[in-house]
């Protein structure tokens, strides 16, 4: 899925967002990220490539098999 991030005027972002209704409606995928859920996806991103680069990973099956314990 591709990723668009806009800057718009709130009467602008009104007609971007009736649009973007009118998408939905008609069946297609679209997610909507604000700033602020943005910036913590961003961070939380980032965080995890540090983990990873730190070797503060733990293998998918090794959490499962915890997790159903």
């Amino acid at each position: 899925m591709e990723t668009l991030h806009l800057r718009a005027t709130n009467e602008s972002m009104q007609l971007l967002m009736n649009s973007i209704n009118q998408i939905a409606k008609d069946g297609n995928e679209i997610e909507i990220l604000d700033n602020i859920l943005f910036e913590k996806e961003k961070e939380m991103i980032f965080n995890a490539l540090i983990q990873e680069k730190n070797g503060q990973t733990f293998e998918h099956n090794d959490v499962w098999d915890e997790l159903l314990k």
